[in-house]
This record gives C-alpha cells, structure tokens and sequence, in this order.
C-alpha cells in the first residue's frame, strides 16, 4: 500500500511502479527485449523527444535490455 499512496503522489515513482510490473508480466528476457523494441519503434514514427528518448533508457534499464 505505500508504494501505491507514493506512487499516486509523484509520476516518476508511478512511471517505475508500472515498469516494474510490466517487467514482472515479460517473463523472459527475449519477451522484455521484443517489448522494447515495439516501443522503441512506436516512439520513432515522429522522432524521438529528448522526453522520451529519457523515458527508453529508464524502460530499458527496468526490463534489464539491451538497446
């Protein structure tokens, strides 16, 4: 339950709660690399935002892959 109460208070903490739960879900490391890589190319289709090139390093180093 903290975890929650703290993570409703700060995006950060929420942003690594879900990150961890999707870790949690991608049981295998190839199931964790093909996620981050369907995001990577999703975020691409524009260019990728300083935000979220950010936001690929903190997934990529949650789900323990390689970029």
């Amino acid at each position: 339950m903290p975890k929650i109460r703290l993570a409703a208070e700060h995006l950060s903490n929420r942003r690594q709660l879900l990150l961890t739960s999707i870790r949690h879900r991608r049981g295998t490391p190839e199931m964790r690399q093909e996620a981050y890589q369907k995001l990577q190319d999703f975020l691409a289709v524009d260019g990728v935002a300083r935000e979220e090139r950010e936001f690929l390093n903190q997934v990529r180093m949650v789900l323990g892959v390689r970029a």
